[in-house]
């Protein structure tokens, strides 16, 4: 059986070789951190069992593992002299001293590689490491009882008499592990144990909610995957995530191939985790928990319309983090809409603050915990080239409708379905059908985002066909026009789709997302069904209020929010206050704060405000900012600044920041120590906001090195940002700083630059010290001319 380790990258096959390791040695092996090298290390101390079954034959003392990993072998020969010199060099390394000790040397040790070595005897490869190794102990007087070589020889036959540790790596899975998988899998998958959970290799898109494409005359199933243009990044992240945990979101639209490449990549990077895929937020957490168990098991839990599972019954922040460190991997889609409207910014910290119920608060918090590629509905020039060149005819249709739609959303039918839902409008079409589809439709648009119980629908639709002139339609019998509804099409969804929970419909999300870009108002009707439905549901009755906000129907937001708030609804009564004025938004901001909803103090902080009481919106806003609202900080921070008050500001711009701000909070931080004349802790608070990722703060310490006139650091952070891309600011800064050290040739190019990028800092330094001396061409002299009278 042979196996290509060139698929693996140096991180996998380490790991590959300390399971390996773990199988041979036994479970009492310690994994060590990256070594020197990079390599991923593994030691023990104390007996093994190994290399033989005696306790006599058995290694007993302190033992190390080395991983040795070459990412492109070449011939034998080559291969063997790279192993033998990285060999020399590690056992050099146990000889010498470090840092003025001895290094501790092994008893044993056991080089893993994926060279392979010939067996020659007395002059092959493995041959001549032996000898090598043998040398050098006795050379060196190394205390080294004993070694081994596992190079790719002794790494096959291991991977043979250990399948679970090969088939964690989609690239090593055989033929006949597919075949064992399938005639001995159980035939049911249990969350609470991932061990039972098929290899993520083995997905079938469909079964992760890919949707179905049509069928055409000579074609069936899902068409070629037609690599898209984010699918590189999409790949990256996983990768990551792989090596060290943690959560990966794909967004987009309805039907813009989100979650087919997300599958795609799932099969690619993670083919060889176990994959949980749960249905519910409940199972999503069982899921989670058994993964946590299971570590360090390599699992994957597929979250498709990820916003469905996030919440206090569900997935939370707390039970992310857990899976991270026990490097498990999340791969979440989520729709473009769901994710703004979850993520959506609740307001300015000059204005009042919209709430967000507990579970939206949780969805945030989840999400932004990971990383986000998003893909795009319409499809790139490149894309849909690819997309022609698959041999496909859906692809080659697709591709000649691509101007007006997606080929993911054409693949999808989503917009044929749309036309044909518009065609049964017709007389003697499908009225009443159409109108059951309009009805889940607007009840979604509504806030009603759980499966819609069919008896509700069925209620609404007469509205919908009134407005329709239904008498004049002639709409068919209420049976035939839910099996129209809910028949599939082209192959691949309905207008209406049953959900798993019995007598319950969805309506096709490309149909939502079509209504939702035409935004026409939702009838009055609608909103009165859908709150006497939620009457006995508090939250489905506040998401109500928020789309009824969200869209301007302050009355209806007012009818779903003010039971609930009179009953102490914290978030609908905060909610409540953002409808108000004066006395009576102030009213239901206490009672929301009072019902422990911090973003209450804040709003009655900006109330007091813009009556100019400062000193009694500080008071709010520091019980707002200590119970962790982000804006208040800032507010505080700005008000403390422009009082001069600026330890003060410090505190709370820095407070402003942990709790979420923009990167613009380090450099206030920064700014007020500077004011303060404490020049050492500005430059430190620049370096840590460069450290954590401001582009804008390396410009600010090079601007900070120049005024203090060291010109060696003020250059080396021009350039760095200079070949980072910036051909404004820096190649200004460079010149500057070269005009200062007399050398004019140099000073010249930069500012030169810098003036093509409308820099009226290097025009004015031109003009001062070049134009009038016929040092400068006649174009360069027009353009400074140019942009200082532009300027003033």
């Amino acid at each position: 059986m042979d196996f290509d380790f060139s698929q693996l990258d140096a991180r996998k096959f380490q790991h590959m070789a300390q399971a390996l390791a773990i199988k041979v040695l036994g479970s009492d092996l310690t994994v060590l951190g990256d070594g020197p090298d990079g390599g991923r290390d593994a030691a023990f101390r104390g007996p093994v069992s190994f290399p033989g079954p005696t306790p006599q034959s058995r290694w007993d003392g302190y033992g190390v593992l080395q991983v040795k990993f070459r990412q492109r072998p070449q011939s034998t020969r080559e291969d063997t002299a790279w192993f033998i010199e990285q060999v020399r060099s590690e056992l050099a390394g146990w000889a010498a001293d470090r840092d003025g000790k001895p290094r501790k040397c092994p008893h044993y040790l056991i080089f893993v590689t994926n060279v392979t070595l010939s067996a020659v005897e007395s002059s092959g490869g493995l041959a001549r490491v032996q000898r090598l190794i043998a040398e050098e102990v006795r050379d060196r007087h190394l205390p080294l009882r004993d070694w081994r070589v596992w190079h790719y020889d002794q790494l096959r036959a291991l991977l043979e008499a250990n399948p679970e540790v090969r088939q964690t790596y989609a690239v090593l899975i055989t033929p006949s592990d597919v075949l064992h998988q399938t005639l001995t899998a159980p035939t049911t998958c249990t969350l609470g144990d991932p061990h039972t959970w098929p290899l993520a290799g083995r997905a079938d898109p469909r079964s992760l909610g890919v949707h179905r494409a049509l069928t055409l005359d000579s074609t069936d199933g899902l068409p070629p995957y037609v690599p898209r243009d984010q699918d590189e990044e999409l790949h990256q992240h996983l990768e990551q995530a792989a090596a060290e945990g943690g959560l990966v979101i794909v967004a987009g639209q309805s039907t813009a191939g989100k979650t087919r490449s997300a599958a795609q990549k799932l099969v690619e990077v993670l083919g060889g985790y176990h994959l949980g895929v749960p249905d519910t937020p409940e199972e999503a957490r069982q899921a989670a928990l058994a993964i946590l168990k299971a570590a360090p098991l390599p699992c994957v839990l597929w979250l498709d319309d990820a916003d469905r599972f996030l919440g206090p019954d569900g997935l939370t922040p707390r039970l992310l983090e857990k899976m991270r460190v026990h490097q498990a991997v999340v791969l979440a889609t989520i729709r473009t809409e769901r994710y703004t409207a979850i993520m959506s910014p609740t307001g300015t910290s000059m204005t009042i603050t919209l709430p967000r119920l507990e579970a939206t608060v949780i969805q945030a918090r989840f999400l932004e915990q990971g990383s986000l590629i998003c893909y795009d509905r319409r499809w790139s020039k490149g894309e849909v080239r690819r997309a022609r060149g698959m041999g496909d005819p859906r692809l080659d249709r697709a591709a000649a409708s691509a101007g007006q739609h997606g080929i993911a959303e054409w693949l999808a039918a989503g917009p044929q379905i749309h036309q044909e839902l518009e065609a049964a409008w017709s007389p003697g079409a499908h009225p009443r059908g159409a109108a059951l589809v309009q009805a889940a439709i607007e009840l979604e648009r509504a806030g009603l985002y759980r499966p819609l119980p069919c008896a509700l629908v069925i209620g609404l639709h007469e509205l919908y066909l009134q407005k329709q002139h239904g008498h004049l339609l002639d709409p068919e019998p209420l049976e035939q026009a839910v099996g129209w509804a809910t028949a599939v099409r082209y192959g691949t969804t309905r207008p209406l789709q049953p959900t798993p929970i019995p007598d319950t419909w969805w309506a096709f999300d490309y149909l939502v997302d079509a209504a939702e870009r035409r935004n026409v108002p939702i009838a009055e009707a609608t909103w009165d069904a859908a709150i006497d439905y939620a009457d006995e549901m508090p939250d489905d009755l506040y998401r109500i209020g928020a789309a009824a906000a969200h869209q301007g129907e302050r009355r209806i937001a007012d009818q779903a929010w003010r039971p609930l708030a009179e009953n102490g609804h914290g978030v609908a009564a905060l909610g409540l206050g953002t409808l108000c004025d004066g006395g009576e938004a102030e009213h239901w901001f206490r009672t929301a704060y009072e019902a422990g909803i911090s973003e209450g103090a804040h709003n009655i902080g900006v109330l007091y405000n813009q009556q100019g009481a400062v000193d009694q919106a500080i008071t709010w806003y520091r019980e707002a900012a200590h119970g962790g609202v982000q804006s208040s900080a800032q507010l505080l921070g700005q008000i403390h600044r422009d009082r001069g008050e600026l330890h003060e500001a410090a505190r709370w711009f820095l407070r402003s920041y942990e709790l979420g701000d923009t990167l613009d909070a380090l450099h206030e931080v920064a700014s007020a120590y500077g004011r303060m004349g404490d020049q050492e802790k500005k430059e430190q608070w620049l370096l840590h906001a460069v450290d954590v990722g401001s582009y804008e703060a390396l410009a600010n310490l090079a601007l900070f090195y120049r005024r203090q006139d060291d010109l060696d650091r003020a250059e080396r952070t021009y350039r760095i940002l200079y070949d980072s891309g910036d051909r404004d600011d820096a190649a200004c800064g460079l010149g500057e700083i070269h005009l200062l050290r007399g050398d004019r040739d140099n000073a010249e190019r930069f500012l030169c630059e810098a003036l093509e990028h409308d820099s009226i800092i290097a025009a004015i330094l031109l003009a001062r010290n070049f134009q009038g001396h016929g040092q400068l061409p006649h174009d360069w002299d027009d353009a400074v001319d140019a942009l200082l009278t532009a300027n003033g």
